[in-house]
Parts: structure tokens; sequence; C-alpha cells
């Protein structure tokens, strides 16, 4: 769910849902959808917790294959990374990014990270490797139309060519987004571009258009109420008029800058604007008046100051609730983990079981055959055995019965040699 249709209480109670989610029992699939979305939400709120929760995301996307939340965690890391300075891992994360959305043809997500790495090359001063990127992502918003898109990316052309004090090719990119807000009728990004225009004409020297467009962009942003970009559209155009001599007029339209900061808490604008006048005040020889918004000015700064100490206090306090969160979240997912283990080990032990008992089926049925059949062998060999005795003792017989005979003849024969010796002596 996009930022820009919650409200800050919407999107309080939103997160707060989404954490709930992650401590009831719920899918993988709903615990990788709550912690992609958190991973996102989080990035303006507390960036380690945002990127907690985009290793989170990460992991459980590859877990169940699902490129698209992927994507968007690898996404959101590489944001959380730069945020916390370490430009080297956001880097590695966004070409992760840009990977998955090339393998996996999303043409919008590929844009989206092109221009991201773009804007990452641009702030850190290599305006042509920003330049290649950026054009590459406006080749692919072109081929699908997306005219929001494309506003965004001259409006970067713009910017990456203004830091580099190319004011002609800054106001050649501003003025396309200009005109592509213009045919979609978008007072928001047409006043956003015309201050830009604006700022390209002042550094050019050409304070005449500057004024112009200034003045342009204050009657676009005026039909979207009371915002940051109007009061900021108000302060040019009064610097403009205090630059022309008339001071009247740039102290009122600095007063309604002062008023729509104030109501927006901008401090920084506020700053600026009282510094503006109090610069005026000098010029135009009222040194009450300056004395009193250049002491305002001061006062601001420090206040501003306190505040950011003050909220480097809070953001150590942050940090303990983060890494006690993320170590929740790691706990979470580690039980997470544990119960798949679990799993994962009573389904092999029902599978070993099962092959076991298979296993041993055959075995029995193997044993039992070898049983039977060495039964029946033996079987045979006893039957051949007791052919052999019968047929052994048969053999036996006939010889005892031939050794009789063959006993009676000898003893005859002696008889009748016996019978002639005496017949002869005789």
């Amino acid at each position: 769910m996009s930022d820009c249709f919650l409200g800050a209480q919407d999107k309080s109670r939103y997160i707060d849902s989404l954490v709930k989610d992650l401590q009831v029992h719920r899918t993988d699939k709903a615990r990788n959808f709550a912690y992609t979305e958190l991973s996102w939400h989080y990035r303006l709120i507390d960036i380690g917790l945002a990127s907690a929760y985009a290793d989170s995301s990460i992991a459980s996307s590859r877990a169940l294959n699902n490129q698209g939340n992927l994507w968007a965690g690898l996404n959101n890391k590489a944001i959380a990374l730069s945020h916390l300075g370490k430009q080297k891992e956001c880097f590695e994360y966004y070409s992760m990014a840009l990977a998955v959305a090339e393998k996996n043809k999303f043409r919008r997500k590929e844009a989206h990270t092109l221009f991201n790495i773009g804007t990452f090359f641009r702030d850190h001063d290599d305006y042509k490797t920003a330049k290649e990127y950026i054009l590459k992502a406006s080749a692919i918003y072109t081929e699908l139309k997306d005219t929001i898109k494309l506003i965004t990316i001259y409006s970067g052309l713009g910017g990456n060519y203004g830091y580099q004090d190319s004011n002609k090719l800054a106001l050649f990119y501003y003025t396309k987004a200009f005109d592509l807000a213009r045919s979609i009728n978008d007072s928001s990004e047409m006043g956003f571009a015309a201050n830009n225009i604006g700022n390209c004409y002042y550094y050019m020297n050409d304070p005449k258009r500057a004024k112009e467009y200034y003045f342009k962009s204050i009657g676009y942003h005026e039909r979207n109420g009371l915002t940051s970009d109007l009061a900021s559209s108000y302060s040019n155009y009064a610097y403009m008029l205090n630059e022309d001599g008339d001071h009247e007029k740039a102290r009122s339209f600095y007063l309604k800058a002062l008023a729509i900061s104030k109501k927006t808490k901008d401090k920084i604008h506020l700053i600026r604007v009282y510094q503006y006048l109090a610069e005026m005040f000098m010029s135009a020889g009222d040194y009450k008046a300056a004395y009193y918004y250049s002491d305002t000015s001061h006062m601001m700064k420090d206040s501003v100051a306190l505040e950011q100490n003050s909220k480097a206090i809070h953001e150590m306090g942050q940090r303990f609730d983060s890494e006690k969160k993320r170590l929740e979240i790691g706990n979470l997912g580690r039980e997470n983990e544990l119960k798949e283990k679990q799993n994962k080990v009573q389904r092999m032990l029902l599978i070993a079981v099962g092959a076991a008992l298979v296993i041993s089926c055959v075995l029995g049925l193997w044993a039992y055959r070898e049983f039977h059949q060495k039964k029946q062998a033996n079987m045979i060999i006893e039957e051949q055995k007791r052919a052999i005795e019968e047929k052994q003792k048969e053999l036996l017989d006939s010889i005892h019965y031939a050794r009789r005979i063959q006993r009676c003849l000898i003893t005859n024969e002696k008889a009748i040699d016996k019978a002639l010796r005496r017949l002869n002596k005789s």
C-alpha cells in the first residue's frame, strides 16, 4: 500500500495491523507480505527496523519464490542502507533488485530501479553515470506511456544538470516536465516544474523570466492548498520583488510564506524566510525590523540545533528499541525455521519408517522364498539320499550273496581234491 493514500493515523493503524499479523499464527505468505510492507513504511520512521524487516522480506520471498516481493525487499534494503550511509552495500542491493526485475521482465520495476540507481550516482556527483541510468528508465516509461513517471524522470534529469550548473540543459528537461504536466493538467507537477524553471532563469541571469515563472508556480500551487511547495514559490517570488526594489510587496509574500511554513512546521524554510526578511529590511534601512528577523532566525537555528540533539538522543533510544524488535523478528524467524525443520524431520522420519517397512517386507518375502526353496532342495536331497542308500544296500546284498556262493564253490573243490588224493593212495 502506497504512502500517498494513507494519512498519519491511518498509516500508524496499518503498521500496527501488520505487526500483529506477525505475532499471531499466520501463513508464510501473510508474513512475507507483512515483512515487505513494514520494510517500506518504516523507511521514514525507523531505518534500523526498515533494514531488519527488509532482510526478513528478502529471506521469506526467496523461500516462497515470490519474485515481486523479493524485488521490493531488495529495493527497500537499498534505501535503508543509503540512509545508514552504507553506500557500497546500497548499490549492491539496487543491482540485485535490477537483476530480479530484468529476469522476470518486470518493466515498471526495472525502470523504477534504474531511476533509483541514477539518483544514487547523482547524489555521489557521478553525473555522467546518473544520466545513463535515468535515460534508460526514461526509455522504459516512454514505452509504457507512463506520463506521471516521465514527469519525474525529466525533473530528475533537470536536477542532474542543475547540480552541474548546466542550466540550459536543466531548463530543457524542466520544460519537458512542465509540458507533460500541463498535458494531463497536473497542477502540483506544473507548479514544481515552473518553480525549477524560474531557478534556471535566475542562475542564467534572466531575472525577468525567473520572476515570471515563480509567479506562475504560485498560481499552480495555490490550487492544491497550503503546501511547502507553495511557501517556496512565495519566498522565491518575494526575493525577486525585493531585487526589483518593491520591498512592500516582497514583504507581503514573505509573510505568506512564513504563515504556511509555521502551519506546516517547516523550520528550515522558516529560517530561510527570516533571513530573507532581515536582508530585505537591512537594504531598506529598517534596522530594527532587520535585527528582529535576524535575531528570530538565530533563535530558530538554535531551536533546530536543540531539536537535532534531542532527536539524536531519541534515536539512540530508538536504536535500542529497533535492535530489540530486530531480535524479536529474528527470533520469530528462527521459531518459524525451527518449526519448519521439525516438520522436515518428521517428514523425513515418516519417509524413513515407510522405507524401512517396505525394505522389511521385501526382505521378509525374500527370506521366506529362500527358506521355501531351501526346504524343497533339502527334501529332494533327502529323497536322493534314500534312493542311493537303498541302491547301496541292494549292491552290498548282491556282493554278500556272491561271496557265499564263492565260499561254497571253494569248499567243494577242496573236498574233491582231498577225495582224489585218497583214491590215488589206495
